[in-house]
């Protein structure tokens, strides 16, 4: 539970004083690493980063969402490959 927070902070972090890629590259850590339950609080990173660094109101709107996009296809896909993964 501190770990989740602490990474949550970090990436608030990044978000506010740090390039949009950098938040991205720090957000895929934790979508591997925590897996019950799922990383979650990717979505609003995302959403974050959309209001921060998005398109801007003459766009469609599913366009204008691209980072929470991004985001939400992540964590499926993820979590997808790490229930097929076996470990040894």
């Amino acid at each position: 539970m501190i770990r989740r927070l602490i990474i949550d902070l970090l990436l608030l972090l990044t978000i506010f004083l740090g390039p949009w890629w950098l938040s991205l590259l720090l957000l895929l850590m934790p979508l591997f690493y925590f897996s019950r339950p799922p990383f979650y609080e990717a979505l609003f990173v995302g959403f974050l980063l959309d209001i921060l660094y998005g398109l801007g109101e003459d766009r469609v709107f599913l366009f204008s969402l691209i980072f929470t996009t991004t985001t939400f296809i992540l964590l499926i896909a993820i979590n997808l490959f790490k229930t097929r993964l076996k470990y040894y």
